[in-house]
């Protein structure tokens, strides 16, 4: 794969595609496809390619994340969410490179309400001002600008955002307030009101899978198991399982989303649970 990708750089893309048939021959594992795919989207270059790798990635790892069972969960098992969301990233990204705009925005809006990356909100961010939606692209640019601080990544990816975002910014005054309530607005997106299901104050986490109903492909959850917390909370997985959950499936392939979650009573303000980004998820107690 790393030959294939020296030759891409150096030009020779002939022989950049045999490396690269000869990887998958050796590892045909979703891992090995997506990064494939996703260095061809970046170079922009053999993008049927690209496609037809990176949607068996995607397809491959929505089949593996069916076997996500919580009462054998395991460490491996809280990779496949933030896999899923990166693979959706790259089919995305590649839908975008080839025009298909309206399908980009289904796979990098899963990748995106999943995950909170800062590189997703970026390419989220390009198609919104791609298609000439200025305010929301700059709302876009800016989340993805928190989510940079949030997971440090790569410098020159943040500055790009930054450079987008100024140029659509560009002889108007900065919206300080709202680019301040950017923090609320991505918090607000991973938290789910209750009713209260304690009458005191008691916080306990749990995990949930989210997938889509085989009859209409609706948003179900399919279980949720109690990891640690307050006693009183430990039945509330009754009120989790019909709690307003909601996510943009892109397509009807029915992965398992795992999410891992804190659910809050307090006397005044009543319950919630907030989603805990998955890449910050890496136990399973």
């Amino acid at each position: 794969m790393q030959l294939g990708f020296a030759y891409l750089r150096g030009g020779n893309d002939d022989k950049a595609l045999a490396s690269f048939n000869k990887a998958i021959e050796l590892d045909a594992r979703p891992l090995i496809l997506n990064n494939i795919a996703w260095g061809l989207a970046e170079a922009n270059k053999h993008l049927p390619v690209a496609f037809q790798y990176s949607q068996k990635a995607v397809t491959d790892e929505e089949a593996a994340s069916q076997d996500i069972d919580l009462t054998d969960l395991k460490t491996e098992d809280l990779g496949y969410t933030p896999s899923l969301a990166a693979y959706w990233d790259t089919l995305g990204w590649i839908y975008f490179r080839m025009g298909n705009l309206q399908e980009a925005q289904k796979y990098l809006n899963a990748g995106w309400t999943v995950s909170q990356d800062g590189v997703i909100g970026d390419h989220l961010g390009q198609i919104y001002e791609h298609e000439g939606k200025k305010q929301a692209a700059i709302r876009m640019y800016q989340l993805a600008l928190f989510s940079f601080q949030v997971e440090p990544s790569s410098g020159l990816k943040e500055q790009e955002t930054r450079n987008r975002l100024a140029r659509l910014q560009q002889g108007t005054a900065s919206d300080r307030g709202a680019f301040n309530q950017v923090s609320d607005e991505a918090n607000a997106m991973r938290t789910i009101k209750l009713p209260r299901v304690v009458p005191g104050t008691a916080i306990a986490e749990f995990f949930v899978i989210l997938t889509q109903d085989p009859k209409d492909s609706s948003l179900d959850v399919a279980d949720v198991k109690f990891i640690s917390g307050s006693e009183e909370l430990r039945t509330a997985g009754k009120a989790l399982l019909s709690a307003p959950f909601t996510f943009p499936f892109p397509n009807n392939n029915h992965p398992n989303i795992l999410r891992r979650g804190i659910l809050s009573c307090y006397v005044h303000t009543g319950c919630s649970f907030i989603l805990i980004n998955p890449s910050d998820v890496h136990s399973i107690n």
